[in-house]
């Protein structure tokens, strides 16, 4: 299994290519099958395994994957399940490409790849040192390092909502739903806390804005729709 075409709502036409693995010793397999429902992808997984043997002589088994077992009573595939099994240090590369990009001149894989993050890597750094100075102002390459993590990491943290929110009133005994509308704000924390919170936005923003002011008004104005006045 090289390559995985494939259409999502979200993503459109698409394709998901697998070079081989660089490595010393590999088996690969593969399932192709369906799953209702998302609850029920490891009970698909394991039904689609087989043993194999490892060596020629076959003395030694191993669990593999066990091709295309698609009901026949549903439509098509909606799960791709990839397996490698190799010996240590290995490489794989996966890569994914929008059917929709037109002219598409080099796949962004391999040393084309490390060449574009390379440049993209020092135009952020360029940039950082431009807007907050902390080369200049005497921090050492380890603090600086940090204070990239933490902006990276803000600005990684930034979402688009789009539901109701929940509003406690003095005039309601229990919260209300307001009426649905979008939010675009970044979120206090990602794992514990994913979702907007005006308090911490404030204190969001006084980071963002020095970074892309055009950012922090895109969320400012998100934030005044939600006003009720």
């Amino acid at each position: 299994l090289r390559s995985i075409q494939g259409s999502h709502e979200a993503l459109g036409d698409f394709e998901l290519i697998l070079p081989k693995v660089e490595s010393s010793t590999q088996k690969e397999s593969y399932l192709v099958s369906h799953a209702k429902q998302l609850d029920l992808l490891k009970d698909v997984v394991i039904a689609g395994m087989a043993v194999e043997a490892w060596d020629k002589a076959r003395t030694v088994p191993y669990f593999s994957l066990a091709g295309r077992r698609v009901p026949r009573d549903v439509q098509g595939p909606n799960l791709i399940v990839k397996q490698v099994t190799a010996k240590l240090p290995f490489t794989m590369e996966v890569v994914f490409q929008s059917t929709s990009f037109n002219n598409r001149q080099n796949q962004l894989s391999g040393n084309i790849f490390a060449s574009v993050l390379e440049e993209n890597k020092k135009n952020f750094r360029d940039r950082f040192e431009k807007t907050f100075k902390l080369e200049q102002k005497g921090y050492n390459d380890k603090e600086i390092s940090f204070a990239q993590a933490a902006l990276s990491n803000m600005i990684g943290g930034i979402g688009y909502f789009y539901g109701s929110s929940l509003v406690m009133s003095a005039h309601n005994k229990e919260p209300v739903n307001y009426w649905e509308a979008p939010l675009y704000t970044a979120v206090p924390s990602r794992p514990f806390f994913p979702r907007g919170f005006l308090w911490d936005e404030g204190f969001h923003n006084l980071l963002i804005s020095m970074w892309d002011q055009e950012i922090s008004k895109d969320i400012i104005g998100h934030w005044m729709d939600l006003m009720n006045v």
